[in-house]
């Protein structure tokens, strides 16, 4: 582009045109008697200067409609006579309508695409010229925009219509993307001008081929030399030189150079080696792109930079450059974009450090299928392909995101020649999870190929099992499309740890594209860092606000204060717990051999990554620390059969050597040890055998090196294994806990239809159980176990108790679901069982220091991976006040915050019902901190009778 240029960047008015009568009323004439705002175009954030994705929404919260921009044309830039003067907007959607002085220039639909107007014979100089764009984006439902809705384009949203957000859809309150999001600059630009420059270095001879794209605006064709030079960035010098004489048609047509560069330098991770190719013209026009040599490959279904293996480690995000050079910091090498194109600050700076891109554009999320899908499809990822192809740290292009519909997948996928056409050497990906499951479809397409190669998963194996994506805990089968996101339950049960070590084991290698465990986001200390930064005007600002109130308000409700001060301490606590859930997820996938990449949830959410309060205002230490640790290319993985266990009884410890091709294969001088509060408990020297031939020939990615039967007392230990000899894997501790269940008393315990196994269990620690019968109900007592049953069994149960005293420990919070009525009877009025089992969001445990949980734990959030299968699935949330309360759950989100009751007590007369939403009854017999749990409860519930 020409340097002679002036930026419209900085403060713009905005107008909202809600009634959509600005046409009519002459608001392109000029600004209207009507509210106005200010608004940075491009949005800014002011702590770091770098530009960022925002549209009108930050100005007009959740609103989707029309609006104008207003810019005065203070100066012009200086141009020769027989130059044009060029307005050029890098972004702006999704309809854009731009005037000068109240002349209608023309109108633009896109998003992300870069588009330019002739304004030279529309300005006057004087600094009065005027102007004013339209543009808007309508919403999901309800009355269409100049015969437009959300639906019919793209909106880079999968949860945009009614059907998945249902009362929300109406009036879509999650980001608009319409309106000026990128640069807007006048040009001085020779009538004959470069308007794109394509390069494709070759990174095995040095050639370079330089495509321009060359626009000829006069009425004549013209006869140019083109002069090309080629200039190493580090050093600023030339390394080859060039020149060509054509003749340039009217209109737009394209020319080729080339040139080559001898002792060329690869573009690497962790050299990241850039040249400068300058292009100009005899008739004053020039570019300048920047590219790196390098080559990226898949073969045998891993992925090659420069014939180096490597393991993708990345996130998705919508970043700012800052936030990119974090991720470099924490150990990622790729950055993934999941429903938009990238800014091209971003991509620079990935350029510059060695981070590598995978990105998609709006309409990879959010698309449905009309007559018009296709084109769009095209049109958007040609576009993004066309803006970032040069760009060396480019991984590759995915053309969708987490899509079902069959239709609009073959849309993608029928486009790949013609876009394999302007990107011969790119990497393209279908569609990142593959939900579409058509497994006869390759995931990838490679290098200079025009199909979508076989060579991820299962993909192509006719009659091989189907795999279900979004099918977990307990619905593991096989993995037939090759790029995946399986989002696992928290807990992570047995089952799902077993799926992931071992999926792909008799397929080719696998893409983990996104999966992860999130926290719980800080509202506190996201506010304050918002005003910190001086950011109080993010229109999430006030959502946050409230959010920490109600973090507040749980823990005033259930009585935590004395715990928890603040509402960021149960979430810095939230914090340190995902660490320990990151590095298991680490783990299960670094220790699978034939998983050939890992992209995490988004990395800059409260919720699902590592910075609070988005784009790098606070990092999140403990899951920071689990990150670096997690990518390194030498680590330990190390697992037991059971994450709590049995004092004395056998479990299983195992190590995996995780080796990203660092350690040669071969044989080394290892130790395993276990240690315990009064020292060793446990040692083994042994040879550590890493194997050189896996899958497609190579070393494997991980191999299982040790393992062994062992029984340990009770108490707490750390699983320890070293590498004595050729090198020093990161990682190698695992905390194990072993429970010795206790019986502190013997009261007799009635039982009310529960489950075979716990009569079995009482009676194995000699406790006195009797069934609860018409003639002991209307006893005393005491204490009783109950299950599921109609309302009125309930009340009639509930009578006595509250006549006589006694305590009924309600443990089934699950099937309370389907008596509302019983739950309102106890909790009171508006209390309802809620299911909290999750994925990526879920909820955490708050409890009090209580002899219900001796042995176990104390005050503060529990450790999910401990309670295990026990933990909680349901809650009560609403209804009034517990008369005690043991044991809380909580999720916070940016946006809400949802709380319940695990365990505790309401008043019933004289007597109470215990809410225990532990799984007790499902897993008691077989996972220690039930036994535990059920055994305190029923002591401290007895000793209270004595």
């Amino acid at each position: 582009m020409t340097d002679r240029q002036i930026s419209l960047g900085g403060k713009w008015t905005i107008v909202k045109d809600s009634e959509n009568i600005g046409r009519i009323c002459g608001y392109a004439l000029g600004i209207p008697d009507a509210e106005t705002e200010e608004i940075c175009v491009p949005r800014f954030m002011p702590s770091t200067g770098w530009a960022m994705h925002f549209s009108y929404s930050n100005v007009f919260p959740g609103y989707h409609g029309a609006v104008w921009y207003y810019k005065l044309l203070e100066e012009l830039p200086l141009r020769g006579a027989e130059e044009l003067i060029l307005l050029e907007f890098d972004r702006a959607g999704y309809l854009c309508e731009v005037y000068i002085n109240g002349a209608y220039l023309g109108e633009h639909r896109h998003h992300e695409e870069r588009f330019s107007f002739d304004i030279t014979q529309y300005v006057k100089g004087d600094g009065s010229d005027l102007l004013a764009v339209r543009c808007f984006e309508p919403l999901a439902i309800g009355e269409p925009i100049d015969g437009i809705t959300l639906a019919r384009i793209p909106n880079g949203v999968w949860a945009n219509s009614a059907d998945v957000l249902p009362g929300v859809a109406d009036t879509f309150c999650m980001e608009c993307f319409g309106g000026i999001t990128g640069e807007v600059r006048l040009l001085a630009a020779p009538r004959c001008r470069i308007d794109d420059v394509f390069i494709r270095p070759n990174p095995h001879t040095g050639d370079v081929e330089v495509r321009a794209t060359v626009i000829n605006a006069t009425d004549a064709e013209l006869n140019e030399k083109l002069m090309l030079s080629i200039v190493e960035q580090k050093r600023g010098v030339d390394v080859c030189l060039a020149e060509q004489s054509v003749t340039i048609p009217v209109g737009m047509s394209e020319v080729s150079l080339c040139v080559r560069v001898e002792d060329l330098e690869l573009w690497e991770l962790d050299r990241p080696f850039l040249y400068i190719a300058r292009l100009t013209t005899t008739g004053g026009s020039s570019y300048t792109a920047r590219f790196g040599f390098r080559e990226l490959t898949v073969k045998n279904g891993y992925f090659f930079l420069n014939g180096k293996r490597f393991l993708i480690k990345g996130a998705h995000a919508i970043p700012s450059a800052a936030d990119v050079v974090s991720m470099k910091a924490l150990g990622f090498n790729m950055i993934r974009s999941i429903h938009r194109s990238f800014i091209k600050e971003v991509m620079d700076v990935c350029d510059e450090i060695g981070m590598l891109v995978m990105e998609s554009p709006v309409t990879a999320w959010g698309m449905t299928m009309h007559e018009n899908t296709a084109q769009m499809v095209f049109d958007y990822t040609a576009n993004m392909v066309r803006l970032h192809r040069n760009h060396p740290s480019l991984l590759g292009f995915y053309i969708f995101n987490e899509l079902h519909d069959l239709d609009i997948m073959h849309c993608g996928a029928d486009a790949l020649p013609r876009l394999r056409a302007l990107s011969p050497d790119s990497l393209f990906f279908l569609s990142s999870g593959r939900w579409d499951a058509e497994s006869s479809l390759g995931s990838a397409s490679s290098p200079r190929s025009e199909t979508w190669d076989i060579c991820f998963g299962a993909e192509g194996i006719s009659g091989y099992p189907d795999f279900l994506p979004r099918k977990f805990q307990g619905g593991h089968t096989a993995a037939t499309v090759g790029d995946i996101h399986p989002y696992m339950n928290v807990p992570v049960d047995a089952e799902t740890r077993e799926w992931f070590r071992t999926m792909g084991a008799d397929t080719q290698p696998i893409l983990v594209s996104e999966t992860g465990i999130g926290s719980q986001c800080d509202p506190m200390r996201s506010y304050l860092a918002h005003s910190q930064r001086k950011l109080m005007d993010v229109i999430t600002v006030d959502t946050v606000k409230r959010v920490w109130e109600l973090v507040d308000e749980f823990i005033d409700f259930y009585g935590f204060r004395h715990i928890y001060p603040q509402a960021t301490d149960i979430c810095r606590d939230a914090d340190l717990q995902n660490g320990a859930a990151r590095r298991l997820v680490f783990d299960m996938i670094r220790s699978n051999p034939k998983i050939n990449g890992y992209s995490l949830t988004s990395v800059g959410t409260g919720n699902e990554g590592t910075f609070e309060g988005g784009h790098g205002y606070v990092v999140k230490e403990t899951v920071a620390h689990a990150l670096q640790e997690g990518w390194e290319p030498l680590r330990w993985a190390l697992f037991s059969s059971e994450r709590v266990v049995y004092a004395n009884r056998p479990f299983k410890i195992e190590a995996v050597l995780c080796n990203e091709d660092l350690l040669p294969p071969g044989v080394y001088a290892a130790q395993a040890y276990i240690r315990g509060k009064d020292g060793c408990v446990f040692s083994r020297d042994f040879k550590l055998n890493y194997p050189e031939e896996g899958f497609g020939g190579m070393p494997p990615l991980a191999a299982s090196v040790f393992s062994e039967e062992i029984s340990l007392p009770e108490g707490e230990y750390t699983f320890c294994i070293r590498l004595l000899e050729g090198g020093a894997p990161f990682g190698g501790t695992l905390p194990i806990s072993v429970i010795a269940p206790k019986k502190k008393s013997t009261p007799t315990v009635y039982l009310f239809n529960m489950p075979r196994r716990v009569e079995k269990f009482l009676t194995s620690y000699g406790i006195e159980w009797r069934l609860l019968d018409s003639a002991s109900r209307n006893s005393d007592v005491g204490i009783v176990l109950a299950g599921d049953a109609e309302l009125s069994e309930y009340e009639t149960l509930l009578r006595p108790i509250a006549e006589k005293g006694g305590k009924v420990i309600l443990t089934n919070t699950e099937l309370l679901a389907e008596r509302p009525e019983l739950v309102e009877a106890i909790a009171g009025e508006g209390a309802r069982s809620q299911k909290i089992w999750g994925r990526l969001y879920h909820h955490d445990c708050v409890a009090i220091s209580h002899p219900v949980f001796d042995g176990l734990q104390n005050a503060g959030l529990l450790d999910v991976e401990k309670y295990g299968d026990c933990y909680p699935r349901w809650i009560i949330g609403g209804g009034t006040k517990p008369t005690r309360t043991l044991c809380a759950a909580i999720r916070i989100e940016a946006t809400l915050c949802g709380t319940g009751l695990v365990l505790g007590e309401y008043a019933v007369g004289a007597g109470g019902v215990m809410i225990c939403a532990f799984r007790l009854a499902e897993t008691i017999g077989e996972f220690p901190f039930a036994d535990r749990l059920l055994l305190n409860l029923i002591s401290f519930e007895a000793e209270k009778e004595l």
